[in-house]
């Protein structure tokens, strides 16, 4: 048991690292893509490093058409030289003269892929008239637009012509470990993120860890309730106040089998035992008095005449007779010793008269269980003529039944009538039912609804033998919900 209890154990927590495994990988590449599409909320904020990160170098991604289109902006890809390679309308043209007709608008980035990402804004700065526009190199122009002090030359218009100086403050990106302010802001929002994750694991694990233990220990409170039962008399498994499902009342038995089996052993001894215990007692009873009449007679004689006894030969017909009935109670003592031991082990094989409503109720505190609902249509006082044995096991057989096969401990009615020489009872649990109404065909079958078969099923052998004992008959009723036996004994008297 120990050690499927380890492997049981071993089992949750891989279990355990494996879903926090999985999470963890979609939660880091969920947090990351989204970090890196969504980096930058304007145009003006896009850097170098965001086209090496995608890989960006012929086609916009949605995120800056997106961007684009909430700017009122064009966007171009194009060659060093200039050659437009998207939109793939303008495929082939060449960018520079858009770019001096709106070079106040035009904003610039070159990327690794030697490739310029070029957005123009439309319609917010005039540009002026470019009048030198055959002199101008188009790369050192669309270098001159570049942002974040990445642009080589600073260009300059003069009388309408166009020339370029070095930028004195030119960062060569190749050579920066400066990638930016927004993933200055990206790094602080990576350390959230990992505080956050640490904090999401944390309550991962104290699920994980309610829940192991609510799997292994949940299980043991039900057998706890059980045990109690037993040692307040009460002879029969628990019930929680909400119904459990089927799956759920395996999964008990199948965390702790052995100690399922040992209670559920336990449980049937005891209940055997307590009853053999009251049949013994009624017995033992029924002997003593037997004995204390039979013994009555001859110790009444014998006191009588041994105050007549004398010493001369006229006293000794009497002393023989003293004698005589000390030795036959002797023998009647044997005998009677010896009637009770056979009585007791044979005891199926007895009829006698019983009170009905005082043997039903004597069975009902025995077996302790609550939901029972009893009805008598005689006399207080009734009795029937048969075998108490077989009538108190057929009794207890009933309402075992409905108590071990339910998932949910039933209410149970038994409605006794008597009819001439007949007492009929009515028999009804709302239990899960029998799946057929053919009694012979379940005991035929030895029908439980245990899983360990091996133990079980002999319930209704039982009861229906005592039926036929006492000449009677058992037929199971439809119901819609539950059992409903209508069983007759014919008293014999």
């Amino acid at each position: 048991m120990n050690k499927r209890f380890t492997l049981k154990f071993l089992k949750y927590i891989t279990v355990f690292f494996i879903v926090n495994f999985i999470f963890s990988l979609i939660f880091i590449g969920l947090m990351t893509f989204n970090l890196v599409t969504n980096l930058y909320t304007t145009l003006s904020e896009v850097g170098p490093e965001y086209f090496d990160s995608t890989n960006m170098s012929h086609t916009p991604s949605e995120r800056l058409k997106n961007l684009a289109k909430r700017e009122n902006a064009e966007l171009y890809f194009t060659k060093k030289n200039g050659d437009i390679l998207y939109p793939n309308r303008l495929k082939g043209q060449n960018i520079k003269h858009k770019v001096l007709d709106n070079i106040y608008n035009t904003n610039t980035i070159y990327t690794q892929h030697n490739t310029y990402f070029i957005y123009i804004y439309r319609e917010q700065v005039k540009s002026p008239n470019i009048t030198n526009d055959s002199q101008i190199k188009t790369s050192q122009l669309l270098d001159s637009l570049s942002i974040q002090d990445f642009n080589r030359y600073i260009f300059n218009i003069d009388n309408g012509k166009l020339s370029f100086v070095k930028n004195s403050n030119f960062r060569d990106y190749e050579n920066s470990y400066d990638l930016g302010y927004n993933f200055h802001d990206a790094n602080k929002n990576f350390l959230k993120i990992t505080l956050g994750f640490i904090i999401f694991n944390i309550v991962l694990v104290a699920i994980t860890a309610f829940l192991i233990s609510k799997r292994l220990t949940k299980p043991l409170a039900y057998y706890i309730d059980w045990i109690g039962n037993l040692s307040e008399g009460k002879l029969y498994q628990p019930t929680s106040n909400q119904k459990r499902k089927r799956k759920r009342k395996k999964s008990k038995r199948k965390t702790y089998p052995e100690l399922d089996h040992s209670l559920t052993h336990l449980n049937q001894q005891m209940l055997s035992d307590k009853f053999y215990h009251n049949q013994i007692n009624y017995y033992k009873s029924k002997w003593i008095s037997q004995i204390s009449h039979d013994l009555k007679s001859p110790l009444t004689t014998i006191y009588g005449y041994s105050k007549l006894i004398q010493t001369d030969e006229t006293s000794q017909p009497y002393v023989q007779l003293i004698s005589e009935k000390a030795s036959f109670m002797s023998d009647l003592i044997d005998s009677l010793n010896q009637s009770f031991d056979l009585e007791t082990q044979q005891m199926k094989q007895d009829k006698e008269n019983f009170p009905i409503k005082a043997t039903v109720e004597r069975i009902i505190s025995i077996i302790g269980y609550q939901s029972i609902s009893l009805s008598f249509n005689f006399d207080e006082d009734a009795q029937f003529y048969g075998n108490k044995l077989y009538f108190e096991r057929l009794l207890i057989n009933l309402i075992n039944n409905s108590i071990e096969h339910n998932d949910k401990h039933p209410n149970i009615t038994i409605r006794f009538t008597r009819e001439n020489n007949t007492v009929i009872f009515d028999y009804i649990d709302d239990g899960q039912g029998l799946p057929q109404t053919n009694i012979n065909d379940l005991i035929n079958q030895s029908y439980t609804s245990k899983k360990d078969r091996a133990h079980h099923g002999m319930g209704l052998t039982i009861i229906q033998d005592a039926v036929h004992f006492h000449d009677g008959s058992i037929e199971v009723c439809p119901t819609a919900i539950g059992v409903y036996f209508h069983i007759s004994l014919i008293d014999k008297t």
